[in-house]
């Protein structure tokens, strides 16, 4: 089985619920991959972040920032000619909303696929599974964990409605948040 975790930022020291999944998952012998949407502090890293090799599995989704890095990423995703012009496609709204940053980071996730599972950690990342899943890059099943501030949102603003109805799995962290959702 093959997983991809999808969060925020990693590193990050004070996520060690995302650590502790993930190291779990390998000593599982789950295949996983980390898709970030960029990194974390390095400075003060949890030594399971190197014990378990997880800089080799964690591959970053935001394109860079420099306007050489974004020209080479932007190159780099051309190597799906079909996953750009969908790319340009895709809602307007859609989480990365560039077209290219979208491209770039299905392209990303691509290259590690196809995965049976994505698991999203919080919802907003949910809603860019949702759009990497539009592209074609996320075949497999996707689960949304909700841990707080991701449920504060108007789900008609935010964008959870249509993420109520696509994705295969909700793990709110509590009772109250499972009420809630």
């Amino acid at each position: 089985m093959k997983v991809g975790m999808l969060v925020r930022r990693f590193p990050k020291l004070s996520e060690t619920f995302i650590l502790n999944q993930v190291t779990g998952l390998v000593d599982a012998g789950i295949d996983v991959d980390i898709f970030a949407w960029t990194p974390g502090d390095d400075t003060a890293i949890h030594s399971d972040v190197r014990t378990y090799g997880l800089p080799d599995r964690t591959h970053y989704i935001q394109p860079p920032r420099s306007r050489t890095g974004r020209l080479v990423a932007a190159l780099g995703s051309w190597q799906h000619p079909g996953l750009v012009l969908r790319s340009f496609r895709v809602r307007g709204s859609a989480r990365p909303t560039s077209p290219l940053a979208r491209a770039y980071a299905a392209a990303t996730v691509l290259s590690q696929g196809p995965h049976d599972i994505i698991h999203c950690q919080f919802g907003q990342l949910g809603l860019v599974a949702m759009t990497l899943r539009e592209l074609g890059a996320l075949p497999g099943r996707l689960i949304v964990a909700f841990r707080g501030a991701d449920l504060t949102v108007d789900p008609d603003v935010e964008g959870y409605r249509a993420l109520f109805q696509e994705a295969d799995l909700f793990l709110p962290v509590c009772e109250v948040f499972k009420d809630r959702l």
